[in-house]
């Protein structure tokens, strides 16, 4: 170092005279370095510690602390739970949407069978590898197809938006950089929507609804680990799709990780106004949109509260998590009244499902035994007030199809035996042959309308509904001569008509899910000894 520097200017006067380098030493990295950059260094420590004295002297409240958290917590969870563009944590350990576990067939109705007492039908072979592209339908056709997905099937299971579907199909159609889930969500809606020409001609309908599915999956196994935005609206209309054709897809699964999905999202609670604000309203409808769609197809209760769509066809609860907080349903589409009008009638189906079938379990909602005449009342007053205004409603009846099979299942559901009423009175058993009879009635029209869509709810109504029948016509012809049956004042030959339909249909259900085959073997069965019964007894 130079001897002559006085380390009070950047350089001394003899370096700057000779021209060379005025070094001092660097104590910090052990070196000689030019004066001026280690006077610079010194001065810029100096400072920072000047102002790290400052800030230490100044004094913060419990407030100014709560604050600063607040603010923290709310750009983090905006981040993570309004725009999730990266993967979850987790995400990679989760099962890709093409695997076994999702795409393995649906959960079946029980009736015991022997599988060995019955020939299972023999159906006709699908060719896996059969795919159908896009860009050889005429484009007329696809949106036509499209359309007809949009208003049938989608205000119920809304799982994408109508402009997103035909942005993305515009995408695919020309080639123009389409991504893998674009292909999926238009292939399988496609698919979807190729049901509703199932009345013109059964084979060739589902021919192309099998060669759009295959299309779509495999576009969903190419697509490889997608965001959690595109692998919720993917699960929902894998179960839309499974409920159409339960022998592709594990419906109830799907239906299942959509659920737990929109609970890892947060879907669940309402955003603080503030986050709110931040965010544009087509992301904020698209939160609620997808949550109340899972909320539609799986999971319908709120906080302690439990049901589905697929757990209440199962006749089996669900319950969530405390913890969950719902915001309201708003206006989040044009469907919004038929929405709301179809979540009321979920909360029913839940109410009917824990306070019939689950007894033990406690709800504080649900009364316990010494008020359940009034409860018992009360409901089915609700279900009639649910009937009448979808009934007399032209747009909720028009969007909401089958509300009288769904309104009937219910009636039949409250009446029948369960552990609630394992020995149900006169009245009840009487009310449960009617809505059962009523039940395989609106099917039976269903079906010659060419519009049984959803063949797995079908094939668990229509065998609910024929042990229901079965079950009480045995116990009226086993009843004493001097004893009420249930079976006075009905008409016979009406009831035996619809213990054989039961059976007709499921077969024809058959064609589409071949393990409903044998099912409708060992109904057609037991039907025929019944109604021999019934013929020996009315006499």
């Amino acid at each position: 170092a130079c001897c002559q520097c006085d380390f009070q200017y950047p350089v001394c006067g003899a370096c700057a005279a000779a021209g060379a380098a005025c070094l001092g030493y660097d104590s910090i990295q052990g070196v000689d370095r030019p004066r001026s950059t280690t006077s610079h260094l010194e001065q810029e420590v100096a400072r920072l510690e000047t102002e790290l004295g400052l800030i230490q002297s100044q004094t913060r409240t419990d407030l100014d602390i709560s604050l600063e958290s607040a603010e923290r917590l709310a750009t983090r969870l905006a981040a993570t739970i309004a725009i999730p563009h990266r993967a979850l944590r987790g995400q990679d350990s989760l099962l890709p949407l093409t695997s076994t576990f999702f795409l393995s067939g649906s959960p079946e109705p029980y009736l015991s069978t022997s599988m060995e007492d019955f020939d299972m039908p023999k159906q006709a072979e699908e060719s896996a590898s059969s795919t159908n592209k896009l860009s050889s339908i005429p484009r007329h056709a696809v949106d036509t197809m499209l359309k007809h997905y949009c208003e049938i099937y989608r205000p119920l299971y809304p799982a994408v938006e109508e402009s997103d579907l035909f942005n993305a199909s515009d995408r695919v159609y020309n080639n123009t950089q389409p991504s893998a889930f674009d292909i999926f969500c238009v292939h399988v809606t496609l698919a979807i929507s190729m049901q509703t020409l199932m009345y013109c001609d059964e084979k060739r309908a589902t021919s192309a609804s099998y060669g759009f599915w295959t299309t779509a999956v495999d576009a969903l196994g190419q697509a490889g680990p997608i965001d959690p935005w595109e692998r919720l609206q993917a699960l929902q209309l894998l179960t839309h799709y499974g409920f159409t054709n339960p022998k592709h897809v594990d419906c109830s699964r799907c239906a299942a990780a959509a659920t737990r999905l929109c609970l890892q999202l947060g879907l669940q609670h309402e955003l603080p106004v503030s986050i709110q604000n931040d965010l544009d309203v087509a992301t904020l409808k698209k939160r609620k949109r997808l949550f109340w769609n899972s909320y539609n197809i799986d999971c319908t209760g709120l906080a302690d509260k439990v049901t589905s769509a697929v757990h209440t066809v199962q006749c089996r609860p669900f319950i969530w998590p405390k913890s969950a907080s719902i915001g309201p349903l708003t206006d989040t589409d044009s469907q919004s009244a038929t929405s709301r009008q179809f979540c009321l009638l979920r909360e029913l189906e839940s109410e009917v499902t824990r306070g019939m079938y689950y007894p033990t379990i406690p709800f504080d909602d649900i009364p316990r035994d010494d008020s359940f005449g009034e409860w018992f009342t009360r409901i089915h007053q609700r279900l009639e007030n649910w009937y009448q205004t979808t009934h007399q409603s032209i747009n909720l009846g028009e969007k909401i199809e089958f509300h009288e099979l769904l309104f009937q299942c219910q009636i039949m559901r409250l009446n029948r035996p369960s552990p609630r009423r394992l020995t149900p009175t006169q009245e009840m058993r009487k009310r449960a042959l009617q809505a059962s009879i009523a039940v395989l009635k609106e099917l039976g029209i269903i079906e010659r309308m060419g519009k049984l869509f959803n063949i797995w709810h079908a094939s668990y109504f229509l065998i609910e509904a024929s042990i229901c029948i079965l079950g009480i016509v045995l116990v009226g012809i086993a009843s004493r001569e001097d004893a009420p049956t249930t079976l006075e004042g009905e008409d016979i030959p009406i009831i035996c008509r619809y213990i054989q339909t039961a059976s007709v249909l499921l077969r024809k259900i058959s064609r589409r899910w071949p393990s409903m085959g044998v099912r409708a073997s060992a109904l057609e069965a037991v039907s025929r000894a019944v109604v021999e019964k019934l013929h020996s007894w009315s006499k």
